[in-house]
């Protein structure tokens, strides 16, 4: 059972755990939010660098945070402070947020989605499409990430991508549409250990 998720777990260098964490419940209100499913993953080598390099980890966190905030704030017109390769992102490819920052629960999961844009295609092709996005503060990308999108998709139908930036750059980045089958597997897994767990 989800050999799929094992085999793609062992093969990308994550190790899945065989129960859930303890604080689990993170908003309080007995849902799993996605980034609570994805938890079973684990990354060693993350895991080292984060009790390595503990306050290194912890400011690069902060960061990411206030780029999060702010480009929330700039976009309802409460500050004029934005990080640059977001705002470069933004006028490169046409972006028209639909809504950011809210909070959605489906089909017993829930999360909070940097933002839903419409992707203007018009120049190339007679059509928009609406799309999740989600801002990494970093150029590291990660397999784990594709996942997470994955339950965004799930949730609210919307195709995905990953906008990865650091202050001289960004990468906007398309997942492949297999890994919804992955996701699927994870969030079945988690509800398993869940079970097993109340």
């Amino acid at each position: 059972m989800y050999e799929n998720l094992k085999h793609w777990a062992k093969e990308n260098g994550y190790v899945l755990k065989d129960k859930i964490d303890w604080d689990w419940d993170r908003y309080k209100d007995w849902i799993p939010s996605v980034t609570t499913i994805l938890q079973l993953l684990v990354e060693p080598s993350f895991e080292y660098v984060k009790r390595r390099y503990a306050s290194e980890v912890k400011i690069a966190c902060e960061k990411g945070t206030k780029i999060h905030w702010d480009a929330e704030d700039f976009f309802n017109g409460d500050s004029e402070e934005i990080h640059k390769q977001i705002m470069k992102f933004h006028v490169l490819y046409n972006v028209k947020i639909i809504w950011q920052e809210v909070k959605i629960n489906v089909n017993w999961f829930q999360w909070t989605i940097d933002m839903v844009w419409e992707l203007d295609y018009l120049f190339y092709w007679d059509w928009r499409q609406d799309m999740n996005i989600d801002y990494k503060s970093s150029m590291n990308e990660s397999k784990k990430y594709f996942l997470q999108l994955m339950g965004y998709k799930e949730g609210n139908g919307n195709d995905w991508a990953i906008l990865y930036l650091n202050d001289k750059k960004f990468k906007l980045v398309f997942v492949p549409p297999e890994y919804m089958e992955l996701w699927i597997e994870l969030r079945e897994y988690f509800f398993t250990l869940l079970k097993q767990w109340q």
